[in-house]
């Protein structure tokens, strides 16, 4: 049954399946809200502040999309802690602290990578000896961040109930794009006045600090119980009939890995074919992002408003046909100012379809199987989003990139129709996703 131009339901009148302890009181909502809404959007602006940095650095440092395309793609280094982090997440009931402490480590590769580029004029170093410590250092990075994603979803599906999710995507969407535009703007002034490569460090350094302020912020969030005691033990044969069974995460799953290996890598490698094609300069990547982030405190709020009323098997194939108009429109005109448009008319559809997809991916399991089921989408997900920049930066040094503009927005609006048969047997509510 459609629930357009209806009330989501409050926490009151959630089915008991889900929330049988009443532990999502309207207090307890209103305040998780305030201390997510504010840590998605911290955690946020520091990610893109590092885009500000690392694309420009790469650029700096090499010539070829192909490696450009690898380091991007690093996120498939994550597989090792995909595989063991649910063996430790099942022994947390509280995912709390397992979160930060992972989050923290993360963030110590970034902290050295800014400090070696920073100290650069003191040790003069060549720059292949700052691109392989870039790549190694990103290398740590990603691995680490394979630990972090599955206790990040947990922690959060823990702390706001499914009728909530989208509009708290929403305005912590709408949030992290004001701060942001501080923080891009500051970066991209450091790295157009301050010499190279310690500008990019300076912004690796002030990515870093965003997200520890964050994880701070976390520690005072109020978290329901996950019933550990129920979860399989993961990788065995209870955990994959538990996955088979889950109908509506497979379907989701398969979305999942066209997407990353698709429209995801071209969208990123979308400013270097600003720079190495239409000859921008290197501060015109923050201008690219800061474009971005307008485009999101416009859109986010009301995108999170029509998630929770239409859910995301609604929205995310009409935003695909907006991800399509917009890598057609830098096919046709293929100049900065298409750079700069199709990134923003790109950012429109993903300010749907990001918010739409974590929404997915933390509702559809039920809480004792999270842990689980979080493991085989983190694994799936990095290996999709790591093999597509790699074969996108590959495709680039042997195809046109305007040939592979055309070919993507074609493919993104054809893309809107499987996914509506993929997502059609999904509940219409997201608190009845499983």
């Amino acid at each position: 049954m459609s629930t357009i131009g209806t009330t989501p339901p409050t926490p009151d009148t959630e089915t008991p399946k889900y929330d049988p302890e009443g532990f999502f009181t309207p207090a307890t909502i209103r305040h998780n809200m305030k201390v997510l809404i504010l840590l998605e959007a911290i955690l946020m602006t520091g990610s893109q502040d590092l885009m500000v940095a690392l694309q420009p650095l790469l650029d700096y440092l090499t010539e070829s999309y192909k490696l450009i395309g690898f380091v991007l793609g690093l996120t498939w280094t994550g597989v090792l802690g995909a595989i063991l982090i649910p063996y430790i997440s099942r022994r947390f009931a509280y995912k709390k602290w397992l979160y930060i402490t992972v989050s923290v480590l993360w963030a110590l590769p970034l902290l050295i990578l800014g400090t070696a580029l920073v100290a650069a004029p003191l040790y003069n170093p060549t720059t292949r000896m700052l691109l392989i410590l870039t790549v190694v250092l990103m290398f740590i990075f990603q691995m680490l961040a394979g630990f972090t994603y599955i206790p990040h979803n947990e922690f959060l599906a823990s702390c706001i109930p499914p009728s909530h999710r989208g509009r708290m995507y929403g305005i912590s969407s709408t949030l992290y794009a004001v701060l942001s535009l501080g923080a891009i703007a500051l970066g991209g002034y450091l790295i157009k006045v301050l010499d190279e490569p310690q500008s990019f460090g300076y912004v690796f350094l002030m990515t870093a600090g965003i997200w520890l302020v964050g994880y701070a912020l976390a520690t005072s969030a109020r978290e329901k119980r996950t019933p550990v005691e129920n979860s399989p033990k993961p990788w065995t044969g209870a955990m994959f009939r538990e996955l088979l069974r889950t109908r509506g995460y497979i379907r989701f799953l398969i979305f999942s890995i066209v997407y990353n290996m698709t429209v995801t890598p071209i969208f990123v490698l979308l400013p270097n074919y600003g720079l190495k094609e239409l000859n921008m300069p290197p501060h015109a990547v923050a201008i690219i992002q800061g474009i971005g982030q307008a485009v999101i405190i416009i859109t986010s709020a009301p995108s999170g408003w029509l998630i929770d009323r239409l859910t995301p098997k609604k929205v995310v194939p009409v935003s695909l046909i907006i991800t399509g108009v917009g890598f057609l429109i830098c096919f046709f005109l293929f100049n900065a100012w298409s750079i700069y448009v199709s990134y923003a008319v790109i950012r429109i559809a993903m300010a749907a379809i990001n918010p739409s997809t974590t929404i997915l991916a933390v509702s559809i399991p039920k809480p004792e199987h999270r842990a689980g089921l979080f493991a085989v989408q983190s694994l799936i997900g990095m290996l999709s989003y790591g093999i597509g920049p790699m074969v996108a930066g590959a495709i680039s040094d042997i195809i046109a990139p305007r040939t592979i503009l055309l070919i993507i927005g074609v493919f993104s609006i054809a893309f809107c129709f499987a996914t509506k048969s993929l997502f059609r047997p999904l509940g219409d509510r997201p608190q009845d996703y499983y």
